[in-house]
C-alpha cells in the first residue's frame, strides 16, 4: 500500500470543519476561555451525514471519528454533569450553593445529552442504535 493506506480523495465538508477549528484555535489564543468540544456535534454530524437518510451505526463512530480528526481522539469516558442547588439545613445560616454531579453513563445516552437542542437523533433498528439527521429541523430554520 501506498502512503500507509491514504488516499488523495477529501471530503469539502471537513477541509470546512477544519477552518472552523482554525477560528477557534484563533480566539483560543486572543484569550478567550471556550469549552474545548465546541465543535463536537459539529464534527459528529459531518461523520453521520457520509451515511445519509439511512443513518450510522453509533458503535463505529469513534472508529470514523478517529479515521478523520486523528489529532481529535473520540472521548473514551462519556459523563453527564449536572449542576443541583443545595440548600442549606435550618439554623444553619440560610445559605444557598451549587453542587454538580458528575454520572458515568453508556455511549448512547451520553450521546443523547450532549446532541440535545440539535438535529442529531438515534433510532434503534434490529440489535443496533443508528445516528441519523432529521432533516425536518434543517428545513423548518428560517433563513
Amino acid at each position: 500500500t501506498k502512503q500507509n493506506g491514504m488516499g488523495k480523495q477529501k471530503n469539502p465538508k471537513y477541509d470546512e470543519l477544519k477552518l472552523l477549528e482554525c477560528q477557534k484555535e484563533v480566539k483560543d489564543a486572543s484569550g478567550t476561555d471556550d469549552d474545548d468540544d465546541d465543535l463536537f456535534v459539529a464534527r459528529l454530524i459531518a461523520v453521520i451525514t457520509d451515511y445519509g437518510e439511512k443513518g450510522f451505526p453509533v458503535g463505529l463512530l469513534s472508529r470514523r471519528w478517529n479515521q478523520i480528526w486523528p489529532d481529535r481522539p473520540f472521548p473514551t469516558e462519556y459523563v453527564i454533569e449536572r449542576s443541583i442547588k443545595c440548600h442549606a439545613k435550618e439554623g444553619g445560616g440560610g445559605e444557598t450553593g451549587k453542587m454538580v454531579i458528575q454520572k458515568r453513563v453508556k455511549l448512547v445516552k451520553w450521546l443523547k445529552y450532549k446532541c440535545r437542542g440539535t438535529k442529531v437523533q438515534f433510532h434503534q433498528t434490529g440489535g443496533e442504535v443508528l445516528a441519523v439527521i432529521d432533516n425536518k429541523k434543517i428545513e423548518s430554520v428560517p433563513n
